[in-house]
């Protein structure tokens, strides 16, 4: 368990690396800290390196969270419940394609969750009716300027169907769920959040959200929260 001053230091990691996708050092957190001397800030980042939730890049950079780190971040974090702005622009769209089928409707809010989030937004109908948008802002992301892992991530997405079918019996039909690092089906450098939807009735239907591990967790968590219950109140 982590103390109170370590969880401090690790939030602030986190939260600034999502933020900047550049690794964190020391002289950041002392600005943000205050009180706290540069050096028993080195020596807890030492400790949270030794333990796993943070990694060095290279001799002299800052440190970057690791998976730990942010699994331990997801199971403390307080997602702030607030409307997402974009959903009165869905329900605005959900009023004015009424009379489309709810598949197609539901097609077109993920190209507008994908543009939202900059994150890749798949739908599962079913067990073997897929759809997928966004990717191309996936390739943007810094983490993609890696060619062995866009190699590795392309792989997966030349057999996503299969990937999809294979995952879909694990995702629970009720709640949301975030699969995270090795846990994601796409890549270890990813994280997917699921929410189920009954908007289509008798078609079991799962929206995700794929983006790269370091994603905005608090705005991405709310914003399918808030968009799953839009849908199931239609």
């Amino acid at each position: 368990m982590l103390t109170q001053r370590q969880e401090k230091i690790l939030n602030l990691i986190i939260e600034e690396y999502i933020r900047t996708s550049q690794p964190v050092g020391s002289e950041f957190l002392a600005k943000r800290l205050g009180k706290i001397s540069p050096a028993t800030i080195r020596n807890e980042m030492t400790a949270l390196t030794q333990d796993n939730f943070l990694v060095q890049p290279h001799t002299s950079a800052g440190r970057v969270p690791s998976e730990s780190a942010y699994r331990y971040y997801l199971d403390h974090l307080k997602i702030k419940e607030r409307p997402s702005p974009e959903i009165n622009f869905w329900k605005n769209l959900l009023s004015k394609n009424k009379h489309e089928s709810k598949d197609l409707v539901l097609k077109k809010i993920a190209k507008e969750m994908a543009n939202a989030t900059e994150e890749a937004i798949l739908l599962a109908f079913d067990k073997n009716d897929y759809y997928y948008t966004g990717f191309t802002f996936l390739f943007g992301q810094p983490e993609f300027a890696d060619l062995k892992l866009i190699h590795r991530f392309s792989e997966v997405i030349d057999r996503a169907d299969e990937v999809w079918g294979e995952f879909l019996p694990s995702i629970n039909r009720k709640e949301l769920q975030i699969f995270l690092g090795e846990a994601c089906p796409f890549g270890r450098a990813c994280s997917l959040i699921t929410v189920p939807t009954d908007f289509i009735g008798n078609r079991q239907t799962v929206i995700s959200l794929l983006g790269p591990m370091r994603m905005n967790y608090n705005k991405n968590i709310a914003l399918m929260r808030n968009l799953k219950e839009m849908l199931n109140k239609i």
